[in-house]
């Protein structure tokens, strides 16, 4: 039986597996055809217990293991030392699973450690966090309900109140900050919120992120997404300028979680709720909106690289997305922006290439949370740090340059990579024309 990941780790998947399929999806329709729409919003320590006490290792009436990743008779399974609780659908329970390995004690001891800071970064990280905690309680509230009551509905409106209360907070420090990650955090949480945004979020812009963050594309590619949707031309073009001046493009992606794992406790007995809440927030950082890779795509291709200044313009974006980004995603749009400009073939197939066998490599992906013990979360916890810190595309890189392979062995690995890209791409055209072609009637004498 195999034993499902909790939500909150399946958000952080998500953006992996998104991450991986980017170039063969959605970037891929940016090189033959119409991209539709953006991607979707798809994803240190302390050496005591927080409690004082040592949790309990095992549930009521839970045999005594005697190696990780044991099972109960009752199919309870077992995850670094805690017993967690199985549904009938062989899911862990999520309820249990926040009980036994103390979720809601460390969530509470993490709020308490950044709210006694008074830098504006870890007020804002507190409010996400108290944030993400909404849907645990929601959880707890609802669990007796196979369907969604009137108690359930409640709770999720709770939810939903406190979840705009705390994208408004947010607003509202970002508005009067001078730390370009805490803009970054308000802005993105703004446009990415399904509720309609208040007076707080109106605070907020693109221009204004941009100043705090001199030489970051970031903030004009959403600048370029506002101005295409709002059929803006002329803030197009100021937004293509901008990301083509651009030193770097960093998004920071797992920077707040690494930040919230040296606030986090380091003993074994709370690893498991230590990794689960650096799950969490990956998958917060994961579920805000992308900004403008497929209206770059749309506006690098074809008749508008005739022109010579939109031509320069594309070039410098593709070197910096390429060279100069902190994102996988960013990076391969970087690489397919290339390919339509013309760059060597063995310059986007070694790129490719590289990405192909480190992924390959088990090092551009995340620990099986099904079969956790204490030593892969500690180090799918180092790991996590490591992006943190460098980013993405610099893990890869340290990767690469310490493999030892040749780089005419990522050159063909990236020729497998596209070859397997341009099948599935004819396949596929060959399977919208057949059932795009007309039916011809048989002819009757």
């Amino acid at each position: 039986m195999i034993v499902e990941m909790p939500r909150r780790w399946r958000w952080a998947i998500v953006w992996l597996v998104i991450v991986s399929l980017a170039e063969l999806g959605w970037l891929w329709f940016g090189l033959g055809g119409e991209p539709e729409r953006e991607a979707a919003s798809v994803v240190s320590r302390a050496d005591t217990t927080l409690s004082g006490e040592p949790p309990p290792s095992t549930a009521p009436g839970a045999p005594t293991p005697s190696t990780e990743g044991s099972r109960a008779a009752d199919g309870d399974v077992l995850m670094c030392n805690t017993w967690v609780k199985v549904k009938p659908d062989g899911t862990p329970d999520e309820v249990d699973f926040d009980r036994a390995a103390r979720v809601p004690e460390v969530r509470q001891s993490l709020l308490s450690t950044l709210r006694a800071d008074s830098s504006d970064y870890l007020r804002a990280l507190a409010i996400l966090v108290e944030s993400n905690g909404a849907d645990a309680e929601q959880r707890a509230a609802t669990s007796h309900a196979e369907e969604c009551d009137a108690a359930c509905e409640v709770a999720r409106e709770q939810m939903s109140l406190r979840r705009a209360r705390g994208r408004d907070d947010l607003a509202r420090i970002s508005a009067s900050t001078s730390d370009p990650r805490v803009y970054a955090l308000g802005y993105m949480t703004c446009a990415s919120s399904r509720v309609a945004s208040g007076d707080a979020c109106q605070m907020l812009s693109a221009a204004q992120w941009a100043r705090l963050d001199p030489g970051n594309a970031e903030p004009w590619l959403y600048a370029l997404s506002q101005a295409t949707q709002g059929r803006d031309a002329a803030g197009v073009q100021d937004a293509l300028f901008h990301i083509a001046s651009s030193q770097r493009s960093e998004l920071h992606y797992m920077e707040p979680t690494g930040t919230l794992l040296s606030k986090l406790p380091g003993d074994e007995s709370s690893s498991l709720a230590v990794l689960s809440l650096a799950y969490e927030s990956a998958g917060a950082q994961a579920a805000f909106a992308l900004p403008g890779y497929a209206d770059l795509l749309r506006l690098c291709r074809g008749s508008e690289l005739r022109d010579a200044n939109r031509r320069q313009v594309c070039q410098s974006i593709a070197e910096t997305l390429s060279q100069r980004s902190d994102t996988m995603i960013e990076h391969m749009t970087g690489v397919a922006m290339g390919e339509r400009l013309g760059w060597p073939v063995a310059d986007t197939d070694r790129m490719r290439g590289e990405r192909a066998m480190y992924e390959k490599s088990g090092k551009g992906s995340a620990s099986d949370p099904t079969t956790m013990t204490c030593a892969s979360i500690a180090d799918e916890l180092t790991h996590i740090r490591r992006v943190a810190s460098m980013g993405e595309i610099g893990v890869m890189r340290e990767w690469v340059a310490r493999s030892g392979i040749a780089a005419d062995e990522f050159v063909r690995q990236g020729q497998m990579v596209r070859a397997q890209r341009e099948a599935s791409a004819a396949s596929a055209a060959a399977a919208s024309a057949a059932r795009t072609a007309p039916v011809v009637a048989p002819r009757t004498e």
